[in-house]
């Protein structure tokens, strides 16, 4: 039993990010398994990084969308970005450094950041970014 489950009102409309969320979903799920699985702290680190990166990278792809959209938000989403990097970091150094099992809180963590993320943060960039409400969001 995967940790999160894709929702059909997940899909934001624009296929870039939709494939995106679907792709840090199954990363999700895969070091969710290995949480389950036992796996050693380096297979675990591994799995994380690459969720980790990935949503650097879909964060910058992102961030210039809404920029070329004008989206009045940015700067309290930029805010987001930068609040998700820094937990991601500290993550990181624990799962490293100190611990020696994935603790089921990261995965947790994660887990709610990525449905708020889609669910609702996402959402009001992708409603800002219609043609009909565009002018309500500058």
């Amino acid at each position: 039993m995967p940790i999160m489950e894709w929702k059909e009102n997940f899909d934001l409309g624009i296929e870039q990010f939709d494939v995106h969320h679907r792709h840090m979903v199954e990363l999700l799920n895969g070091a969710y398994d290995n949480y389950r699985n036992d796996s050693n702290v380096a297979v675990l680190s591994a799995t994380l990084n690459e969720l980790f990166e990935y949503a650097m990278y879909h964060f910058r792809l992102e961030e210039q969308y809404m920029k070329d959209i004008n989206y009045a938000g940015l700067a309290e989403h930029l805010e987001y970005h930068k609040y998700f990097s820094g937990q991601v970091t500290a993550m990181r150094k624990d799962l490293t450094a100190v611990r020696k099992n994935l603790p089921l809180e990261i995965l947790t963590f994660l887990k709610n950041w990525l449905t708020f993320d889609i669910s609702m943060a996402d959402v009001e960039y992708i409603r800002c970014s219609s043609s009909d409400e565009w002018k309500k969001c500058a």
